[in-house]
């Protein structure tokens, strides 16, 4: 039973230590504001996940198993984890902006390794204001309750 248990907790362990490097895969992914939060310079670290924090993520996939993807992430993640032309220009939560609006690169022409055009003004997988467009599970209300 230990062997299982610290299998487990390596591969937890590997696949949280693994997001970071995805942040500078997209523009300004380390400055990505928390919309759960009015903490200032408050950032939401796990940018394609329900979950802001790696260690809110590890807790939670030590209870119930899962990726906990949000819709920014899925579409990042069919995208082969790179900043596309159609990743730019998709509205992954359905809030109105494209997800290069909401990053700060609304005519989607950053490059990995470049500064974007302006700061990042919203969360891409998350509706900042509930509204009936966004997609049920990116509204506010549920991933911040």
């Amino acid at each position: 039973m230990w062997k299982i248990t610290v299998l487990v907790f390596l591969a937890v362990a590997v696949l949280i230590r693994g997001y970071p490097r995805y942040l500078s895969s997209i523009p300004n992914g380390l400055k990505i504001p928390n919309p759960c939060t009015t903490a200032p310079n408050d950032t939401w670290r796990l940018v394609g996940h329900e979950i802001a924090t790696s260690s809110q993520l590890y807790q939670k996939k030590m209870q119930q198993p899962g990726s906990y993807l949000n819709v920014f992430g899925t579409d990042f993640s069919l995208e082969s984890h790179t900043w596309t032309q159609k990743l730019c220009n998709s509205d992954s939560d359905g809030d109105g902006k494209s997800n290069g609006e909401e990053l700060g690169d609304a005519e989607c022409v950053w490059v990995k390794g470049g500064k974007p055009a302006k700061d990042a003004t919203g969360h891409p997988g998350i509706c900042e204001e509930d509204s009936p467009n966004c997609k049920p599970s990116a509204k506010l209300s549920v991933i911040c309750a």
